[in-house]
């Protein structure tokens, strides 16, 4: 498959976007989501490109779709979504619109898929996206997971994106002693199955994928969602509490590769040097880098907590 040529894909977007007609909310849409998906194209093309006619599957169909065979036209697209009762995308907008050769309606919190799933039979795939899905699911992530493997051709891979539960952001909200979970909503107010029944971390999305039977073949932060200010100030330092997270995955009967023993990720690096005790000045970004002052100085008061005691332990052992 060819190379992802970013700039073609920020034409697209500029063409696909302005060209028609567009309320705010569709507009705050794509912009939110642009760098997400240069990512996710900039994945795929890497992933695929030793395949000169993949077949892809999408699990969750979204206002980007339409964009997989515009820069990719040699795949052979197939989608999966909620029922239309559910407010799933049309059978006419994936196949019309999307350009995708077959669309399945799939209830993913009562239904699992297969090989063997639908009519005619879903089949394997080369590379399967499930992005920002597994996060709206009332499910047991390994089965889940799982489910997505078993769809993976020999050499084909799972591209997996969630929010980062321990976010900058949700960091934030702890440290103000705000619950960041939202309650669950009313009764018929998550039809659209907008509702975050769980977040997850990386680390333990390693371990339910690996516990599905899958082997990793990378894992990340991502900053997709943040700020460039963020970006280039405190992220640059604690990229751990990026806003999201994505994981590539193949079966770990597949061939090709090994899984990685030591994915590039970590619970939190290093801290950085305890700033003087002074509150900052008001800012746009102020209150993340009192955070990030406070949880050094909290790390700083432990380790010095733990010196002091083995100091004593020391001294005791030498009395007579």
């Amino acid at each position: 498959m060819k190379a992802f040529d970013p700039q073609a894909y920020r034409d697209l977007w500029q063409r696909y976007v302005h060209g028609a007609p567009r309320s705010d909310v569709e507009l705050k849409y794509f912009t939110y989501h642009q760098d997400r998906y240069e990512e996710l194209f900039g994945a795929m093309a890497a992933w695929l490109a030793k395949h000169e006619h993949p077949k892809v599957l999408e699990v969750g169909v979204a206002a980007f779709t339409p964009f997989y065979r515009r820069l990719f036209p040699e795949i052979t697209l197939t989608t999966v979504d909620r029922p239309m009762r559910m407010f799933g995308a049309s059978n006419e907008y994936c196949l019309n619109e999307c350009g995708a050769d077959r669309h399945y309606e799939a209830d993913l919190i009562s239904q699992r898929l297969s090989p063997d799933f639908g009519t005619p039979p879903l089949g394997d795939f080369d590379f399967v996206i499930c992005t920002e899905v597994i996060e709206h699911l009332p499910v047991n992530p390994v089965e889940f997971i799982g489910s997505l493997l078993s769809l993976l051709s020999a050499g084909g891979h799972l591209y997996l994106t969630t929010p980062n539960f321990f976010s900058i952001h949700t960091l934030g909200k702890i440290a103000r002693r705000e619950n960041p979970q939202s309650v669950f909503p009313k009764s018929g107010d998550n039809a659209d199955a907008h509702h975050h029944y769980r977040e997850y971390s990386l680390p333990e999305l390693v371990q339910f994928t690996r516990e599905a039977g899958g082997r990793i073949a990378f894992a990340s932060y991502s900053d997709c969602w943040d700020s460039e200010e963020l970006r280039a100030s405190i992220l640059a330092r604690h990229p751990a509490q990026r806003g999201n997270l994505q994981l590539v995955a193949a079966r770990r009967d597949g061939a090709g590769g090994s899984d990685v023993d030591a994915p590039p990720f970590s619970f939190d690096p290093p801290p950085v040097a305890p700033a003087p005790p002074t509150v900052p000045a008001p800012g746009p970004d102020w209150r993340d880098e009192e955070i990030a002052r406070l949880q050094a100085l909290v790390t700083g008061y432990e380790r010095g907590r733990f010196m002091r005691l083995m100091r004593l332990l020391k001294h005791g052992r030498q009395r007579p």
